[in-house]
């Protein structure tokens, strides 16, 4: 059976995005540092980052992530079948890898996203207001936390406006110079 995963990175401070996001700064000023993690060369972040998309078979991204993405992937986020919670019916999006399918309310999204992954596992990627929704209403089974060794001070936290908070049980947990990488099991 699918289990929905949160895969996120935040600052220390909770951020999951620098301020002032925009399409030049996707990820708000100062963001892209969040990042840095995936990108370098310690064997321990190159697992964390290939582990992400392992056992996945599709993905739920919320729109304005979409929008903001779309121009700096030129694809889908990982060569996976995507849905994109909107408002706005849309038709389908082919991209290099995969496919955009846009989808308006939480329930159709989920309920596409596990019909695309079949028997493997939906990661839901958000922006911040996306796993917030997700969490709020008990459908995340894990939850991949990123913790980069970085400083904000300003921007969109993760999970500024829960409304509930579910139990957690830590999987695993592991460190590199750039982050820390937690594994944690929701308790219902």
């Amino acid at each position: 059976m699918s289990r929905l995963i949160l895969a996120m990175t935040t600052s220390l401070d909770g951020f999951a995005t620098g301020p002032d996001i925009s399409i030049e700064d996707a990820m708000g000023v100062g963001g892209e540092a969040l990042h840095e993690w995936i990108f370098g060369d310690d064997p321990t972040d190159k697992r964390v980052a290939k582990s992400l998309s392992a056992g996945v078979g599709a993905c739920i991204v919320g729109r304005t992530m979409h929008d903001l993405g779309v121009p700096h992937w030129e694809d889908v986020p990982y060569p996976l079948p995507t849905v994109v919670l909107t408002h706005e019916e849309l038709p389908d999006r082919q991209m290099k890898s995969d496919a955009f399918r846009y989808v308006s309310g939480i329930p159709a999204a989920v309920e596409r996203a596990k019909e695309l992954a079949g028997e493997q596992d939906v990661l839901v990627m958000g922006g911040s207001n996306i796993a917030q929704q997700f969490v709020n209403a008990g459908l995340i089974d894990e939850i991949r936390l990123s913790i980069a060794h970085i400083l904000l001070g300003d921007g969109v936290r993760l999970f500024d406006q829960l409304a509930v908070t579910p139990g957690l049980e830590t999987v695993s947990s592991e460190s590199s110079a750039l982050a820390t990488h937690l594994v944690l099991r929701t308790i219902p």
